[in-house]
């Protein structure tokens, strides 16, 4: 069960938090709709249900969020093509390709601008 201890009170992680929590902890893991699952302790289909029923959303695009928001960080200091590695992407253009998507501008703009 995962769980946050905040001095003696425990507070249950809700999918959204156990997501985020896991991929920022390895955000170069091949994450799969079964693997989120699996850490929801629930199907599949129940996970992408309960995540377009709560958040508008699927669950892969949260693990998504995540990588480029950990990508923004990791691009002060490392080149592009060892961010895109280091958050899951094999083919640095793709992750710059999604990266602009995501932010509006690509990852070497966002060098420029630290």
């Amino acid at each position: 069960i995962w769980s946050d201890h905040d001095s003696e009170h425990t507070v249950k992680l809700d999918d959204r938090q156990r997501i985020q929590r896991a991929v920022t902890a390895r955000p170069g893991f091949n994450w799969g709709l079964n693997d989120l699952a699996r850490l929801c302790e629930c199907k599949p289909a129940t996970l992408r249900q309960r995540f377009h029923r709560q958040h508008g959303c699927g669950p892969c695009d949260v693990v998504m969020s995540v990588r480029m928001e950990l990508a923004s960080i990791y691009l002060q200091t490392m080149l592009i093509k060892q961010v895109a590695h280091a958050v899951g992407y094999k083919d640095y253009r793709s992750f710059s390709r999604q990266f602009k998507q995501y932010f509006g501008f690509s990852p070497s703009t966002m060098q420029r601008m630290t």
